[in-house]
C-alpha cells in the first residue's frame, strides 16, 4: 500500500508497493515518485499534489483545478471508487482553506498569492487575496463580487450563472443570454481595465480574420460596459486541458496527435505573415474543449509582431527560455509552449515544473544541457542564472541553496517512457519523441515551425 499520512493521522491508500512518507518528507520525495506510472492516475496525482507544497504547483493560472475537494468531510476517499469528486464549478476545485501558491503577477511580478473559498448562492467563489493587488485597485475585486451577488440580470439581458474562474483581470461566470436563447460565458474585467480595450482588439482582428472559424479559436460573440467595467461576451465551452488530465489521466498517443495537431493548426494560423501575432500564455488551462475539437482562449498577454513588444508573462511551466534569458522573442516561444503540453499531454505530469524561475531554468538544464554560448552572451536575465568560468570563459549554472544541478542528467526518453510495446505505438512513440526534441530546443531559430510540425511524420494518418 502506499499511504499518505497527514497530520491528522488520518490516511489514504492505493494499492501498489509500501511506500510512507509524510507531509515534508514527501517534498523530497517528489522527483522520485513523479517517475512512477502508477501516479499518473488523476486519482492518485490528486492524493499527492495536495500534500506537496503548492509553491511546486507553480504558475497553473490561478490553480483553479489543481486540487478536488472531497465531496464529504471525512478527509478519505475510496481509491477503488470510480467517481470522481463532483465539480459545480471552476472554484469548487479548490482547498477549503486559504493556501499559498506561487504564480506571476503582471501587475507586480508577484510570486507570492493567498487564495481562499467562501460560499455563495450562486456557487463556490474564488476570492484572491494579494493585498497589493487589492490596494492599488481600491477593493475593486471585492467590490466585483458584491456587484455580482447584487445583480441577477446584467446589460439587461444576460442571466447571471455560476462563476467559472477568476484571475488578476476580474472574473468569469456563466450566463444565460435571454436575446439568443443560449448559454454564454461573460469575462468582466475591473475598472478602468486597458487589457480589456487590448483583448478585444485582438480578438475582432483574430476572428475577423478566421471568420469560417477554422483554426481553433475562442469566438468573442460580442462586448459592453457594465458598471464601468468591460465585458466580453464569449462561446461556452467545455473543460479545459488541465481539468481533462486531472479527470480522466494522461491521454494516449492517438489523443495526443489529435488534440496536438489542431494547437499546431491554430499557431500556424498565428504566425501567418499576415497576422503576426504571438499568444504569450499558451498552456493546458488556455485550451479549451468544444465537443471533439479544442480552442485556444485568453488572448489578454498577446503580442502583435512588428510593434513594440512588452514585457512576456508566460506561464513558469510553460516559458520558453529565451524569455527567462531576457532575450527578444517571437512566435517561437509558443512554440516551446506547445512542446510542454504536448508531454504533459501524454504523461499526464508538467515537463519543466520549476518552483521559482531560477529553478525552472535548471530543470531545463537538466535535460538540456547549458544553453548554447550566444544566446547566453546576449541574454539581459542571464547573470541571474549563470555564471562564466575563468579561464575557459564557459558557462555553469549558479548554486542555488538546492540540490545540485547537472546539466543533461535526465534524459527526455525516461521523463516520456513508452507505455505499449505494439509496433504500431512503437513507431508512433518515434515519431513523437522526434518531433519533441525538435519543439524544445534552446535556439528559437532553430526550433521547427508551426508548418513544419505539421508537416512531421507524427501528425500522418489522423484518424
Amino acid at each position: 500500500m502506499i499511504k499518505f499520512h497527514k497530520s491528522d493521522d488520518s490516511s489514504y491508500e492505493s494499492s501498489t508497493s509500501e511506500i510512507v512518507v509524510g507531509q515534508i518528507g514527501i517534498l523530497n520525495e517528489w522527483e522520485h515518485l513523479e517517475n512512477f506510472k502508477q501516479l499518473r492516475s488523476p486519482r492518485i496525482m490528486s492524493l499527492v499534489k495536495e500534500f506537496v507544497e503548492l509553491d511546486t504547483a507553480d504558475d497553473y493560472g490561478t490553480l483553479s483545478y489543481f486540487c478536488c475537494i472531497r465531496n464529504d468531510d471525512s478527509g478519505a476517499i475510496d481509491s477503488s471508487s470510480q467517481e470522481l469528486p463532483e465539480i459545480t464549478a471552476v472554484a469548487s476545485c479548490f482547498r477549503k482553506t486559504p493556501f499559498k501558491v506561487a504564480c506571476r503577477s503582471p501587475e507586480n511580478n508577484s510570486d507570492d498569492f493567498d487564495y481562499s473559498v467562501e460560499e455563495h448562492s450562486a456557487g463556490k467563489r474564488l476570492i484572491g487575496n494579494n493585498s497589493s493587488d487589492i490596494e492599488s485597485d481600491d477593493n475593486d475585486y471585492y467590490d466585483l463580487e458584491s456587484l455580482l451577488e447584487r445583480n441577477d440580470i446584467i446589460h439587461e439581458r444576460y442571466e447571471l450563472g455560476v462563476p467559472l474562474g477568476t484571475g488578476s483581470y476580474g472574473w468569469v461566470v456563466k450566463c444565460f443570454d435571454r436575446q439568443e436563447q443560449t448559454q454564454v460565458a461573460i469575462k468582466i474585467f475591473k475598472l478602468s481595465s486597458r487589457e480589456a480595450e487590448e483583448e478585444i482588439g485582438m480578438l475582432e482582428f483574430l476572428n475577423n480574420a478566421d471568420y469560417k472559424d477554422e483554426y481553433h479559436l475562442v469566438r468573442l460573440k460580442g462586448h459592453f460596459l457594465w458598471q464601468g467595467r468591460s465585458c466580453l461576451v464569449f462561446e461556452l465551452l467545455s473543460m479545459n486541458l488541465f481539468e481533462y488530465i486531472e479527470q480522466n489521466g494522461s491521454l494516449t498517443l492517438e489523443e495526443t496527435k489529435k488534440f496536438g495537431h489542431q494547437i499546431c493548426e491554430a499557431l500556424m494560423f498565428l504566425s501567418k505573415p499576415e497576422i503576426n501575432i504571438v499568444h504569450c500564455d499558451l498552456k493546458p488551462e488556455n485550451i479549451l474543449l468544444c465537443n471533439s475539437r479544442v480552442k485556444i482562449a485568453d488572448f489578454g498577454s498577446s503580442q502583435k509582431i512588428g510593434r513594440e513588444m512588452s514585457q512576456c508573462n508566460q506561464t513558469r511551466f510553460y516559458r520558453a527560455p529565451e524569455v527567462i534569458l531576457g532575450l527578444p522573442y517571437d512566435s517561437a516561444i509558443d512554440m516551446w509552449s506547445f512542446g510542454c503540453i504536448l508531454v504533459e499531454l501524454y504523461t499526464g505530469i508538467p515537463l519543466f515544473a520549476g518552483h521559482d524561475e531560477e529553478d525552472q531554468m535548471n530543470k531545463i538544464v537538466e535535460v538540456l544541457g547549458i544553453p548554447p554560448q550566444h544566446l547566453l552572451d546576449q541574454g539581459t536575465s542571464t547573470e541571474i542564472f549563470f555564471h562564466k568560468m575563468m579561464p575557459s570563459e564557459r558557462y555553469a549554472l549558479n548554486p542555488t541553496g538546492r540540490e545540485c544541478i547537472m546539466p543533461e542528467t535526465r534524459s527526455l526518453y525516461s521523463i516520456i517512457p513508452l507505455d505499449s510495446k505494439s509496433d504500431s505505438d512503437v513507431h508512433l512513440y518515434s515519431a513523437f519523441m522526434h518531433l519533441i526534441t525538435h519543439i524544445l530546443v534552446y535556439d528559437p531559430k532553430e526550433r521547427i515551425s508551426p508548418q513544419e510540425a505539421l508537416n512531421h511524420k507524427f501528425f500522418e494518418f489522423l484518424s
